[in-house]
């Protein structure tokens, strides 16, 4: 009778540490991480480099981060153009980025002394925003956020006919605010590419230098929809 408890005692002992070791293994498997997709990198303390390119001038968008502009003389379709720019973000908050990006394009068209004349187009921008991140999407993270920016463009149009040159100019500066939206796909640890679009109000300040003299246009206040742009974002 004693040896039949023992043995029973012994048997319920092995099946519930058999049990157990089952279990632990399941949770285990559960717990596991998933090393088949690049986690976005949102953490406190993580910096990375951005470069972006915009305009999309395809699509009727403006280029970012530089302004919508209202250049009303010959050549101003060259307005609607790709825009290069670069700078970086810094999460100084776990999921919320400070960000800075400065772009430019510069383009020459034409002759002097041919046609319509010499065009110089020289577009920038310098903006400062800050993103926050909610949770994210497996390796997407998703982003709104609000930006300044400080823009500028000079279309320049110089002629010569006869020995005589003529030149006409407008330099346009604009204050551009506004909310954006935007997402960051991890493709690799430490390397995502995304794309990003931003409502805004503007104030645009134009000067314009002709043959006859120079003249201030009133400053100019409108809402907008129309900067976007792709970008790579490589943390270091």
């Amino acid at each position: 009778m004693i040896s039949a408890v023992i043995i029973a005692m012994a048997a319920t002992h092995s099946f519930a540490q058999k049990d157990t070791t089952s279990f632990v293994g399941k949770d285990t498997i559960k717990q596991r991480p998933d090393t088949t997709l690049a986690h976005p990198d949102t953490k406190a303390g993580s910096a990375a480099f951005l470069f972006t390119i915009s305009g999309l001038g395809s699509f009727g968008l403006q280029g970012f981060p530089t302004a919508y502009f209202t250049l009303n003389i010959p050549g101003d379709t060259l307005l609607n153009t790709t825009i290069i720019g670069g700078g970086g973000k810094w999460f100084f908050l776990d999921d919320i980025a400070l960000r800075g990006i400065f772009g430019f394009t510069i383009q020459n068209t034409g002759s002097e002394d041919v046609g319509s004349g010499k065009t110089s187009l020289k577009m920038y921008g310098l903006s400062i925003g800050v993103e926050k991140h909610p949770d994210p999407i497996f390796s997407v993270s998703p982003y709104i956020g609000m930006q300044t920016t400080f823009a500028g463009a000079t279309i320049d149009i110089r002629k010569t006919q006869n020995s005589i040159t003529t030149e006409n100019k407008v330099v346009e500066n604009s204050l551009t605010i506004g909310p954006l939206i935007g997402f960051d796909w991890y493709v690799v640890g430490g390397i995502a590419i995304g794309g990003e679009y931003m409502y805004a109000y503007s104030n645009i300040i134009t000067t314009v230098t002709t043959p006859t003299g120079n003249s201030d246009s009133p400053p100019v206040s409108k809402l907008f929809i129309g900067s976007a742009s792709v970008h790579v974002a490589v943390h270091f």
